[in-house]
């Protein structure tokens, strides 16, 4: 190989590193295609999970179709640390927070807190061929215990 071609290549591998590109497994857009509550199929309704490089973060964005456009609905900016880090709806109003870390290389343990004080401790796991999000979460409320389960298609 010619120097040039190295010294190409190094300038690129340096640049992907240092603007945060790294290879995140949970980093795509996913739509959800099916989901339980208690072990009951749910019917699913349009939702689109964005999740993209936010320097050391990764950004969260759930939209929902209005008038054939993706809207918004819900974010978070998120390190995959456990650091805490705002949840807000679509007017930008903190309604919660959300902590996420890495269990394992394809895995995300995650716990979400609302404004109530419901709290819900869940995973995400990507699939070893990385088209598959699958969200498995636990919450209780009033009492009444939920598991909710989510599958989400890489687009």
């Amino acid at each position: 190989m010619s120097r040039s071609v190295l010294a190409w290549a190094a300038v690129l591998t340096l640049a992907l590193a240092s603007s945060g590109m790294a290879a995140e497994p949970l980093v795509g857009i996913w739509r959800l295609d099916h989901q339980e509550l208690n072990g009951q199929s749910k019917e699913v309704e349009p939702l689109t999970l964005r999740i993209s490089p936010d320097g050391d973060k990764l950004l969260f964005a759930f939209a929902v179709p209005v008038n054939h456009i993706d809207f918004v609905s819900m974010s978070y900016t998120a390190k995959l640390d456990g650091t805490e880090a705002d949840v807000k709806n679509a007017q930008q109003v903190k309604v919660g927070t959300v902590q996420i870390t890495r269990a394992k290389p394809s895995q995300y343990k995650f716990v979400l807190k609302g404004g109530s004080g419901r709290e819900s401790l869940g995973r995400l796991t990507v699939s070893p061929d990385g088209k598959t999000l699958t969200s498995e979460s636990d919450s209780s409320q009033a009492g009444q215990a939920t598991h909710l389960l989510q599958s989400f298609s890489k687009h």
